[in-house]
Formats: structure tokens, C-alpha cells, sequence
């Protein structure tokens, strides 16, 4: 029993060691945390207390200065006199930068850069730009000017405007340019057009068939004869048979009326090019050739001729020789001064009658190496010969039937001089 009780107690005590070292120990966990807020203010002090040292110090710094300076305050405000002369204004406008004088040396700036970059690009880019441009540049008259084509368009719509769209201002430019040449020459004599160009690419071929159109729309029964012997191109406007055509008639391989193709535009025929010879120079300054032109200036109001152009080859030049007129397409925007000018002296050497210019793919708002000349073998083996044409004269009056007329070519070999 004694020692059950005293077991009992030192229970009892043990407990209650334990309940005060529970105590003991949430006193602890808050003292040190009132030590750690005192350490954090205790800091915050020496920050202080450090500013007021120096603050002290500073200040300590000036009175020294102001002790070393002797100033006596009272002293020298006594002393001063000061008075008022005129009272301060703000200014009404920045004294920099001088905005009127800045903006009149930009204006005079700019405007030395413009006219500077206008010459240059003069200087550099030769390309005419204009009918005005062109005839200034040239000496010559515009006859008149074409409108830029659809580009979606394909060949033979734009060979063919005049009778496709005969309302459309592609039309009525040709009508005009038609009328100029009626006007600047007029006559019956007046027979044989040349169309050519300095350049590739400048629509000379386009313009041929378009004006052929026109003059056969007033009544003239119009021959388009198509002597690009390089790149012929005018079937393909018409849409007829190649194979058959001039330089078959040439070489008496066809008659003449056998190559002549009709159009289907009233009074138009058309005499594509044929075969490509391999020496058309010498053929278009042949006797045979101008044989041929005698006997269609016969049977034809009008003949319209479709060259190459005058630069890269001398076709143009000899075709100009003989013809009555000759017309000089340009294209705006891409034939040049230089190129225009070399092609209008090459023509006017030969003595060639050129009427005037053609300004082609002009832009509503203001609106050269050739094609690659290649010699496709006609001739076969052996070299062309030359022909002699016979012609019966016709029966009738100007303006008759071609089939009215005998016509027979026949091939004759000469012997050539040793």
C-alpha cells in the first residue's frame, strides 16, 4: 500500500514537472520572439542614430565654413542696393530652332535633290515616254497613238481589234492613224505601206494587220503581206495555213493566187510569209520579189507590209527603199532615243518616204536583241534559185479580181559568173 501511494505521487509530480516544462517552454518560444522584434528595432536604431551622426557631422561641416567665411549677415544686407530695370517676360516664340528659316532651306533642299534626281534618271533611263516626247525627239509627226491592249488578250484578238471591237479606242486609234495617212498622202499612186519598227516587242506586226483592217473598212481592197521572212506572224493573227505563202511563191513552187488568203474582214486578203528561207535579205532584194510586188500593186488598192525591224537586220531598210510609205512604231515607256533615232536615220538613208510615228501601249494615265533570228531550212539542199515571173496584163481596171488576173511563176536557173 506505502509503496503504491508513493508511486502514485511521484506520478503526480512527474506530471506536473512536465505541465511546467510545457510552460517554461511557450515563455521561451515568446521571449524569443520579443528578442528578435528588439534585434529587427535595434537595428533600425543604428541606421538612425548613424544618419544623425552624419547629419550631425554635415552639419557640424557648414557652421565651420561659415565661421572660416566671416559673414556677417545683418552687415551685408544693410549694404545691398538693389532695384528693379525691367521686369521679366516670357518669350512669345523659341529662339531655336528658326522654324521659318529651317523650312525655307528643306524647300530649297528638296527641290535641288528633286530636279538633281529628275536629271539623272533623264540622263540614265533614254526611254520615250510620250507623243510629245517622241515627235520632240525624232523631228517627226505622230501619226497617232495606241492605247495599251488588254494583256489577257491573245494575238489574234489584238491583231484583230479594229474588227473585233470596232467601238473600243484601240479601233478608233487606228481609224485616226488611218485618216493621217490618207491625209499626208493621198493619191492612187500611194500604194504599198511599210510597217517596221526599231525594236522587238515594240507592236509593229500588231499595227500592220490592225491598219490593213481599217483601209479595207474604207473601201479599199487591202493586201497584208506579211515579209518578216525572220518571224512571221501574221497567220497567226488570221489563223491561216502557213505552209503555202510568199517565199513558195517566190522560189515558183505556187502560183500567186494560190497563196493569197482571204480574211474575214470584207475586201482584206492577207499573204502570210510561208516557209523561212535561209537568206531573205537577198531574196527581198531580188528582181523576183519586186516582180511579185508589181503584180499585186495591180490588183490591190492598198498593200501592207509587215517586216522585221530596222536594227538587227537590214529587211526593214531594203523594203523601205521600194515602198511608197513607210511607218515607224514605237512603244511608250520602252523604245529609246537612241535606238528610235539610229532606226529613223537607217530608214532616211536608204531614202525611204517615212510618213511619220505610231506611238503603241500607251497607259490611260500617260501612257530591245530581236527575237532570235533563226534560219529554218526552206530550200532544202542546195541554194535558192532565182525566179522569173511572168504576168499577163490584167483585164480590167485598177482594183480588179487577183483571179482575174494569169499569173504564172516558173523557176528558171541562171548561170551564176565565175
Amino acid at each position: 500500500m506505502l509503496a503504491g501511494a508513493y508511486v502514485a505521487s511521484l506520478d503526480q509530480q512527474r506530471t506536473a514537472a512536465k505541465a511546467k516544462e510545457e510552460d517554461i517552454r511557450v515563455a521561451f518560444k515568446a521571449q524569443e520572439e520579443v528578442a528578435n522584434a528588439l534585434n529587427t528595432k535595434a537595428a533600425g536604431l543604428a541606421q538612425l542614430e548613424s544618419e544623425v551622426k552624419r547629419a550631425e557631422d554635415l552639419n557640424d561641416s557648414l557652421t565651420k565654413r561659415i565661421k572660416e567665411l566671416n559673414v556677417d549677415a545683418s552687415a551685408e544686407t544693410k549694404s545691398l542696393n538693389i532695384s528693379v530695370e525691367e521686369v521679366a517676360k516670357p518669350e512669345e516664340k523659341p529662339s531655336s530652332p528658326d522654324k521659318p528659316r529651317t523650312m525655307a532651306l528643306a524647300l530649297a533642299m528638296g527641290l535641288l535633290l528633286g530636279l538633281a534626281g529628275a536629271f539623272g534618271r533623264e540622263w540614265t533611263d533614254g526611254r520615250l515616254r510620250g507623243a510629245d516626247e517622241v515627235s520632240a525627239a525624232l523631228g517627226l509627226p505622230v501619226l497617232g497613238v495606241v492605247p495599251q491592249m488588254a494583256g489577257k488578250a491573245s494575238i489574234s484578238e489584238r491583231g484583230q481589234s479594229v474588227r473585233i471591237q470596232p467601238m473600243s479606242e484601240t479601233a478608233e486609234a487606228y481609224r485616226t492613224i488611218r485618216t493621217a495617212v490618207f491625209f499626208a498622202a493621198p493619191g492612187e499612186d500611194m500604194k504599198t505601206i511599210l510597217v517596221t519598227s526599231p525594236s522587238p516587242g515594240d507592236g509593229k506586226t500588231t499595227s500592220a494587220s490592225n491598219l490593213a483592217i481599217a483601209l479595207a473598212q474604207a473601201g479599199h481592197r487591202t493586201l497584208l503581206l506579211d515579209a518578216d521572212f525572220r518571224k512571221p506572224s501574221q497567220h497567226k493573227i488570221f489563223q491561216v495555213e502557213h505552209k503555202v505563202g510568199l517565199s513558195n511563191v517566190i522560189a515558183g513552187q505556187v502560183k500567186l493566187r494560190e497563196a493569197v488568203r482571204q480574211t474575214e474582214t470584207a475586201g482584206l486578203y492577207v499573204l502570210p510569209c510561208g516557209p523561212v528561207p535561209p537568206n531573205p535579205s537577198e531574196i527581198l532584194n531580188g528582181k523576183r520579189f519586186a516582180q511579185v510586188m508589181e503584180v499585186l500593186c495591180n490588183a490591190f488598192d492598198k498593200i501592207v507590209l509587215d517586216s522585221p525591224p530596222v536594227m538587227p537586220v537590214t529587211d526593214a531598210r531594203i523594203l523601205a527603199a521600194s515602198a511608197d510609205l513607210t511607218i515607224l512604231v514605237l512603244r511608250s515607256d520602252k523604245s529609246t532615243h537612241r535606238l528610235s533615232r539610229h532606226a529613223r536615220d537607217g530608214l532616211l538613208s536608204v531614202g525611204a518616204n517615212l510618213l511619220g510615228v505610231v506611238v503603241n501601249g500607251m497607259s490611260k494615265r500617260k501612257r530591245e536583241g530581236y527575237y532570235g533570228y533563226g534560219y529554218g531550212g526552206y530550200y532544202g539542199r542546195g541554194e535558192a534559185t532565182d525566179a522569173e515571173v511572168v504576168v499577163e496584163p490584167p483585164t480590167s481596171a485598177h482594183g480588179a479580181a487577183l483571179d482575174e488576173h494569169a499569173i504564172e511563176l516558173r523557176s528558171t536557173h541562171r548561170a551564176r559568173d565565175d
